[in-house]
């Protein structure tokens, strides 16, 4: 990667080595990157609700196997969210807890 910058940047990799020595470079650099995890944060926001959308027509096809899957992608992720923003808290063992969390009864 360093590498790849250095090319971009026109200098050796020496250098970027140098650079990220510099608490000047190196704060820039973490911002920048926060800076773009946060738009990508964002755009992957935009995009959730096609997502769930395009899952809930995979769900509704003609094909058993592809329903199958959909339904499966699906509820692994509803049981993976872990994160402080959701309905499930990260201790939760239980799948059918998760899914109640979510409004879902099974």
């Amino acid at each position: 990667m360093k590498k790849d910058a250095a090319a971009a940047a026109g200098v050796c990799p020496q250098t970027i080595s140098a650079w990220l020595q510099e608490p000047h470079f190196s704060a820039v650099l973490k911002a920048k990157r926060e800076e773009l995890a946060g738009l990508a944060a964002e755009r992957l926001k935009e995009v959730t609700g096609l997502a769930v959308a395009t899952v809930i027509e995979l769900m509704e096809s003609g094909s058993e196997t592809t329903r199958l899957k959909a339904a499966t992608y699906l509820l692994d992720r509803v049981l993976s969210l872990t994160t402080g923003d959701t309905a499930l808290p990260s201790n939760r063992t239980d799948p059918r807890e998760a899914l109640a969390a979510l409004g879902v009864n099974c």
